[in-house]
């Protein structure tokens, strides 16, 4: 079941603070890991709804979300399109490292045309 309230406490360093809960008695902790990802801090005064679940510590707030959007969410990180202007430095170093490694792979010719000394060129077959 979900309850309202009010920011009565926020304790920054600390991270935790109360909530006051309308038309009720005491004041509910709410701490920092109470609050979804992306949504700011809270502040005094704020309008919340929560849920209230029990702990080995006593009653506390958990899920909580602000009524009013007096609070920005965090904008997630704006994408940024490539440029149409294309970078071919890379494909120029990879086509120049390729010719580098075939020039020391590949034998040199006059490697190729020696033949071992007593070795038949035209030698046929017992």
């Amino acid at each position: 079941m979900r309850h309202h309230g009010k920011i009565a406490q926020w304790f920054e360093e600390e991270g935790y603070g109360y909530i006051q809960r309308d038309n009720e008695g005491e004041p509910v902790p709410l701490y920092i890991d109470a609050i979804y990802h992306g949504q700011s801090k809270p502040k005094l005064g704020d309008e919340v709804t929560f849920d209230l679940v029990e702990t080995d510590q006593g009653w506390q707030a958990r899920d909580l979300v602000y009524v009013h959007k007096n609070h920005p969410m965090i904008k997630p990180a704006r994408f940024v399109k490539p440029s149409k202007r294309k970078n071919r430095t890379a494909l120029i170093l990879m086509i120049l490292f390729g010719f580098l490694v075939l020039k020391l792979l590949v034998p040199k010719d006059d490697d190729v045309l020696k033949v071992p000394q007593g070795a038949r060129v035209n030698a046929e077959r017992p």
